[in-house]
């Protein structure tokens, strides 16, 4: 189905299918509704960056967990390896 959507062939069946899971109230909610249930949140399309990262930034504050920062370097196609440095806390 998600095929048909990135190339633009939706049916109807396809529209009232995605129509249906539309999130009607805000999106940290409904996840936390469907975590509370004892299933995993659920996995989300959006047609702008910026409202993915928005949702990522939310989904991220509201986690209990102490936050750790990483820096690192991305890996290309050469074959080079990535280089993670946890950064220290200061105390």
């Amino acid at each position: 189905m998600l095929d048909s959507v990135r190339h633009g062939c939706l049916t109807d069946e396809t529209i009232d299918t995605l129509k249906s899971r539309v999130f009607k109230e805000l999106i940290q909610e409904e996840c936390k509704e469907l975590e509370s249930a004892g299933t995993n949140p659920p996995i989300c399309l959006f047609f702008k960056v910026d409202t993915c990262q928005k949702i990522n930034e939310l989904m991220l504050e509201s986690l209990e967990s102490e936050k750790k920062e990483l820096a690192c370097v991305d890996v290309d196609e050469s074959g080079s390896t990535a280089k993670f440095d946890k950064k220290q806390e200061k105390n």
